[in-house]
């Protein structure tokens, strides 16, 4: 019987630039690869020339674990010299993922999940993992839900001065606050809010990552998610993108070099009527910090991703 394990393969594979697993990044020079590399490339020009202010909501950070940091938003008025209004008795605890950034949740003004509920009169806290590094690759699951999780629970109580909260995850972020619901189940939570977050892991409708990961054992492309933390420590941000961001990158680049407003005066033209729109329209302004948002990730902790592959989607 064939052994399940074949990190040197897969490592080959990722040496050569063919991806983790059965699926592999499309040929170069196929249509469909040059056409996303074009898009890719209009939208770096797009948001180095215009750019886009994310984040914008005030905040202060009130608590600290490692590299993650909870944040306290403010209405504009409040840290402008106008007191704090009276609040909602229960306070919102926001957290997203570990790898893309969970600036989405407060995007850009007029479009922000953080600011609606500001303005709403609700005590809103975010807790944002941070950048993971080298020296995090053993970070584990339990050290998010039982450590960074309930840890910013309590702070945010202690802040606040309520007895209950409401918790709010999107994504992995949601996979961690059901978690943390299910083992504390007489713990101060009031609500649980779940977006877009994966928590049943059926075999038989596995996604798209479940189809990467839950290969036959007897495959040749079958993937052991050890070969992460052993051969890279954290996964690099978007390993099977790269190539692909790496080559809209260079473009985008060079067509900056070569489209200054002095060689070329209908781009500057077009760049400057882009950021007019932008400023007036709050529906491109959110497209261009969604665009940038999913460019934006940070390394998936090694520890983190053999667990959450081996333990939600092979075993």
């Amino acid at each position: 019987m064939a052994s399940r394990t074949n990190t040197g393969g897969v490592a080959e594979r990722v040496e050569n630039g063919q991806g983790l697993g059965p699926f592999g990044i499309f040929d170069y020079d196929d249509p469909v690869t040059i056409r996303a590399r074009k898009y890719a490339t209009g939208t770096h020009v797009l948001l180095e020339k215009i750019g886009v202010e994310t984040g914008a909501t005030p905040m202060e950070v009130v608590w600290t674990r490692n590299k993650a940091r909870l944040y306290r938003y403010w209405r504009a008025d409040e840290r402008n010299g106008g007191g704090v209004k009276k609040r909602r008795p229960v306070p919102v605890l926001l957290t997203y993922g570990f790898v893309l950034k969970p600036y989405v949740f407060d995007l850009v003004p007029g479009n922000s999940l953080v600011e609606s509920l500001v303005e709403e009169g609700f005590d809103v806290y975010l807790l944002d993992y941070g950048i993971s590094g080298a020296e995090d690759a053993g970070l584990s699951i339990e050290d998010l839900v039982l450590d960074y999780i309930d840890g910013a629970v309590k702070k945010v109580l202690e802040t606040s001065g309520a007895e209950e909260i409401s918790l709010f995850g999107q994504s992995q972020g949601g996979t961690l606050c059901a978690m943390y619901a299910a083992l504390f189940p007489d713990g101060p939570l009031k609500n649980l809010v779940l977006l877009s977050a994966p928590t049943e892991f059926a075999p038989r409708n596995p996604g798209p990552l479940g189809l990467w990961t839950l290969v036959l054992s007897n495959s040749g492309a079958y993937f052991d998610p050890v070969i992460v933390p052993r051969f890279f420590g954290n996964l690099p941000t978007d390993l099977a993108s790269q190539v692909i961001n790496s080559a809209a990158s260079l473009q985008a680049t060079a067509v900056s070099m070569a489209t200054r407003p002095s060689s070329l005066g209908i781009y500057d033209a077009a760049l400057r009527e882009m950021r007019e729109w932008a400023e007036r329209d709050v529906s491109v302004r959110s497209w261009l910090g969604v665009s940038k948002w999913v460019d934006d990730a940070a390394p998936f902790p090694g520890e983190i991703f053999r667990r959450w592959v081996a333990d939600f989607y092979q075993r």
